[in-house]
């Protein structure tokens, strides 16, 4: 007699695809004919497969527009005889629905076999969920058409998973996120069905805070900042400050300022909101201070020399509310001196710029610092020469003058060197001297556009800073006539308004001759015009011949 022995069981494939399997005995080598239906309708073109005792599949057909199918047993390599027992799984691959019906043709008890999954379903409380709190998770609406449910498989997403019999659970998340929460359901016939859902996790934020300066003064600018403020759900979407002393700001950065007017103690408190609407708060308690003093002092003379007696006045100092009690020089050069005294004196032994730095302290322990730079020592820049090239150019010809400086005092000095011809401007140098050095710089006049007659040439420094000798600033080099092209001479030797046999003569004489020893009153010019060459030859002579017998009008 043929004996069922059927049973059904579900697992879970890609896209919740369901696999319905089925296994029974039938007589050897009659075929399996069977139809697979949906919800009362015949599925074509499912695959079913066919499997004996083995662990692979013998056999895969599709069935056909009518939903129907046949398995042949005979092709079965295994082996069997007309009248064996043969134990037969038969899957159908794959089916949605949570009923299928599957016929099972040459079945002693019915040719119907009917597969009824559970169904799944929760809820969970509260719909808000914190971190740390405990969450319950309700899957009381799970059911089985044809039986009961047998276990509740839970996966909470947060790497927990765990599987109970009874369809209430507690769990607690321990940080913030989204979790994908899962449910599977297995009934007493050992199908299964799932559900999910999406559940976010939020968390307060996390208040913090910090202050500079750690004790301010009245009225004095106070920078609170919030950086270490979390938002641990979403981001820091407001900050509100409550300072204490009535004023209530609210933010959307980390950093505000704030001024006390009275000093005191004051309790401030940060509530930081984030983007869930969730609110924390922070309290410090913060002393504020009377308004420090004011240091500043000045110093006589203004550029010491070493050896000499400096007078440091710290009178100017203000004291904003209390009184100065003590003042703290230190002089740069070691020497550490306080005093209730704002004057004090001091002799520096060498030259050099010493970092000063007053500190005052107020009867109410409050200080304040003041720095300022000492030279001592000799800042001096002299001009030593001034030389003229010639006494005599000619107009819209140049001519080039020399002026050395020297560095005298004890500073490397940058500073400006102009040279004039009376009060015009020829050029302007930047100059950079070490101690003790000096330079000798060239300067080309142009006499282009100046009108004919004697000039004064000089040179001046602008004072560097803290100079105290600017009698040596400024030199004069002497004068130098501006002449008609050609007139270098006349009967007293100098120019006479007209071009005659002296100029010619005079540059005759010198012709072939380097300049020096040949004056330079001779080098009118050379390959490039206007500019003297250092050597008279046949340009010098051609352009006083070329001019005989003119006269300055």
């Amino acid at each position: 007699m043929i004996r069922r022995i059927l049973w059904a069981a579900c697992g879970l494939l890609l896209m919740s695809s369901l696999i319905v399997e089925s296994k029974f005995y039938i007589l050897y080598p009659y075929p399996i004919y069977g139809r697979v239906m949906r919800n009362g309708v015949p599925q074509p073109g499912i695959a079913v497969r066919v499997r004996d005792d083995a662990t692979s599949d013998n056999d895969t057909v599709i069935t056909n527009a009518y939903g129907e199918y046949l398995v042949e047993l005979a092709n079965f390599p295994h082996g069997y005889a007309d009248g064996d027992n043969v134990t037969v799984t038969l899957l159908i691959d794959p089916v949605a629905e949570k009923k299928t019906y599957v016929d099972l043709a040459n079945h002693p008890d019915g040719r119907e076999v009917l597969f009824v999954f559970p169904i799944a379903s929760f809820n969970y409380s509260p719909t808000v969920l914190l971190v740390g709190e405990t969450a319950t998770f309700n899957a009381s609406d799970s059911y089985d058409p044809d039986g009961s449910i047998a276990s509740y498989g839970w996966n909470f997403g947060d790497g927990n998973t765990t599987t109970v019999t009874t369809p209430i659970i507690y769990h607690v998340y321990a940080t913030a996120g989204n979790f994908t929460v899962t449910l599977i359901v297995t009934d007493n016939d050992g199908l299964t069905a799932t559900a999910s859902q999406t559940l976010k996790i939020i968390a307060y934020p996390t208040a913090s805070f910090t202050w500079s300066p750690q004790i301010p003064g009245s009225t004095q600018s106070v920078t609170f900042n919030a950086s270490a403020s979390t938002a641990n759900s979403g981001y820091i979407v407001g900050y509100m400050w409550n300072f204490g002393d009535g004023n209530i700001t609210t933010v959307t950065t980390a950093l505000t300022g704030h001024r006390y007017s009275i000093k005191g103690n004051y309790t401030v408190t940060l509530t930081v909101t984030n983007t869930e609407g969730l609110s924390s708060s922070k309290s410090q308690a913060i002393t504020v201070v009377g308004t420090p003093p004011s240091a500043s002092f000045a110093w006589q003379p203004t550029v010491p020399q070493a050896g000499e007696t400096v007078t440091f006045d710290a009178s100017v100092s203000v004291p904003n509310g209390g009184t100065i009690t003590d003042y703290a020089w230190n002089f740069g050069d070691g020497n550490i001196t306080s005093t209730t005294n704002p004057i004090i004196m001091h002799v520096y032994t060498s030259s050099g710029i010493y970092n000063v730095t007053l500190t005052i302290i107020d009867s109410e322990g409050l200080t304040d610092t003041a720095s300022r730079q000492v030279p001592v020592g000799t800042h001096d820049i002299a001009i030593t020469n001034v030389t003229s090239s010639k006494t005599v150019v000619c107009q819209d010809y140049s001519m080039n003058i020399t002026v050395t400086v020297a560095n005298q005092g004890n500073f490397a000095e940058t500073f400006n060197l102009t040279v004039y011809s009376d009060t015009i401007i020829i050029q302007t140098r930047n100059v950079t001297l070490p101690i003790g050095n000096s330079i000798t710089i060239t300067f080309t006049w142009s006499t282009t556009g100046l009108a004919k007659g004697n000039y004064t040439i000089s040179a001046y420094i602008f004072p560097v800073p803290y100079e105290k000798d600017t009698s040596d600033n400024s030199l004069s080099g002497g004068w130098v006539i501006v002449a008609m092209i050609g007139d270098i001479t006349g009967p007293d030797g100098w120019p006479d308004g007209k071009v005659d046999i002296r100029d010619i003569v005079l540059v005759a004489k010198c012709f072939g001759q380097a300049v020096p020893p040949a004056s330079a009153n001779c080098d009118l010019t050379g390959s490039t015009p206007g500019f003297p060459d250092g050597k008279i030859d046949i340009r010098d002579i051609a352009a006083v011949a070329k001019r005989f017998g003119q006269v300055d009008p």
